[in-house]
């Protein structure tokens, strides 16, 4: 059965319908007729079947099936923050995040971004691939994906994703002139408590790492730096990493 994600207004009508893109998908590329069965979703929670009913040039008519089903969102929320990296990278972390349960990715411009300005159409993709993920692997919440932030932005915002772990590499030498701070990184697994948060964010650093004046940034903002392992990885691949250790201990 083919899965569809709706705007919730829609999918709160007594006669749905389906417009724009996904309608374009269901008659364009998967050639749904009248009579097939769809499940429908409203990125919430929630799903429904309906039946196809009419398909149009621009929209498909369905008419509901079932009664609404609704799951509660796993704890915690996730927040991905991840800085900018060049476009197949980005949009694979984009997939692999909508995949993964993601609640927010938040995409995030620092010093060492290779790309600086992603526009609103490069926004728009990110989330029309995050909802194609949503679709294909069985999820029924949808990944929102932020507006590009700054990084002054980014750090306002992770102040209330507690925790935010951050992955790092041996010991961190923070300045501080009356404490002369060092924190040696303890593995990831062993910083996620046993009983999940409400919230938690895990921030992942551009290809060209984290700034010494960024890495004292986020340190002074909480975020907690762990160990990934003794490689290193590329930014894609330490987003996941991490969300997976997430998951494994809390979902």
């Amino acid at each position: 059965m083919h899965r569809c994600l709706i705007s919730p207004e829609s999918f709160a009508s007594d006669i749905p319908v389906i417009e724009g893109d996904a309608a374009h998908h269901l008659r364009s590329v998967l050639r749904v007729k009248a009579g097939e069965k769809l499940l429908l979703l409203d990125g919430a929670g929630k799903s429904r079947e309906v039946e196809v009913a009419e398909v149009e040039r621009h929209v498909i008519r369905v008419t509901p099936r079932g009664r609404v089903l609704s799951l509660p969102r796993t704890k915690p929320d996730i927040t991905l923050f991840q800085c900018v990296a060049k476009a197949a990278r980005m949009e694979w972390a984009v997939e692999k995040a909508g995949e993964l349960g993601v609640a927010t990715f938040v995409p995030v411009v620092s010093t060492n971004c290779v790309v600086k300005s992603p526009g609103a159409e490069t926004q728009a993709r990110w989330q029309r691939i995050a909802d194609s993920a949503l679709e294909q692997c069985n999820g029924v919440w949808r990944t929102e994906v932020a507006p590009v932030c700054s990084w002054g932005e980014a750090m306002e915002r992770v102040r209330g994703v507690q925790p935010t772990f951050v992955g790092a590499l041996g010991e961190l030498g923070i300045r501080n002139e009356e404490l002369g701070i060092r924190r040696k990184t303890l593995p990831m697994r062993d910083c996620l408590s046993t009983i999940p948060p409400e919230k938690a964010g895990l921030f992942v650093g551009p290809e060209g790492d984290f700034t010494t004046e960024e890495m004292e940034a986020l340190m002074g903002a909480d975020v907690i730096p762990v160990s990934l392992g003794e490689r290193i990885l590329r930014t894609e691949t330490a987003a996941i990493f991490g969300i997976v250790m997430m998951n494994g201990m809390w979902k």
